[in-house]
């Protein structure tokens, strides 16, 4: 419930800020080095989802599409079922899914360097 009220700020100030013409840069370190941090754009990509653009979100930022999709699931089947979703991985499986983690969010962190390379 957290995360959703305050993605609702986000979004909301969001919209104010885009709908007054004014332009922000709300990641520090986007600001301080040029280099766009793994959630960048992840305020548009909410924007987006909010205008139905599917796509547009996904372009903004996988990232926080897929996982916002992900933590909207299990947030439906806590509220559906009653309750939670258990996985018991032994320590290889926890290194394996830790390592598989990484590589997705460095994967993306790359494609956000690169898709503002140009910009």
């Amino acid at each position: 419930m957290i995360v959703g009220v305050w993605g609702a700020l986000v979004a909301a100030q969001a919209w104010v800020a885009v709908a007054r013409g004014i332009d922000q840069t709300a990641c520090p370190l986007r600001a301080l080095t040029g280099v766009p941090c793994p959630t960048c754009g992840g305020t548009r990509a909410v924007m987006r989802l909010g205008e139905g653009d599917v796509v547009g979100a996904v372009v903004q930022n996988p990232l926080v599409v897929i996982g916002g999709a992900l933590l909207a699931g299990l947030l439906a089947l806590r509220l559906g079922a009653g309750r939670g979703l258990a996985v018991s991985l032994s320590r290889g499986e926890r290194r394996a899914a830790w390592a598989a983690s990484l590589l997705l969010v460095a994967a993306l962190w790359a494609y956000q360097i690169v898709r503002h390379a140009g910009a």
